[in-house]
């Protein structure tokens, strides 16, 4: 059980920042803040935030006005980092459930966390 702890917190650590990244990206992506309408100037904001989402979107750096250069191995440590995040998922699934006197408490919060969003989802 040490062993899982230890493989989830490093795991978790050394992707958190990627992940923290992208989970702020991708908040501004979902409202769309990052675009601007064709044939209007963009706006400060909206420059800043596109280009932000540059690597989170094309897999290109951020700031670097180059809209081509798509990094292979920035695509593949994202996918690595995809498979981490996963994998720290289910183990700390496993290490929750582990827990006799939470269970409940883990199954009703993790069932909670499918339902909630797909209700969401159902709201036009």
């Amino acid at each position: 059980m040490n062993k899982l702890r230890q493989l989830h917190l490093f795991i978790g650590c050394f992707f958190a920042p990627l992940l923290l990244y992208f989970t702020i990206t991708g908040t501004w992506q979902i409202f769309e803040l990052h675009k601007h309408p064709r044939g209007v100037t963009p706006t400060v904001s909206q420059k800043l935030l596109n280009s932000l989402s540059s690597a989170h979107l094309d897999g290109v750096m951020p700031f670097s006005g180059n809209d081509e250069a798509h990094s292979l191995a920035f695509r593949i440590f994202c996918e690595l980092m995809a498979a981490g995040f996963i994998l720290t998922i289910l183990l700390g699934v496993q290490m929750a459930l582990q827990n006799q006197k939470l269970r409940k408490t883990v199954l009703l919060s993790m069932s909670l966390g499918l339902i909630i969003p797909i209700v969401f989802l159902m709201i036009v």
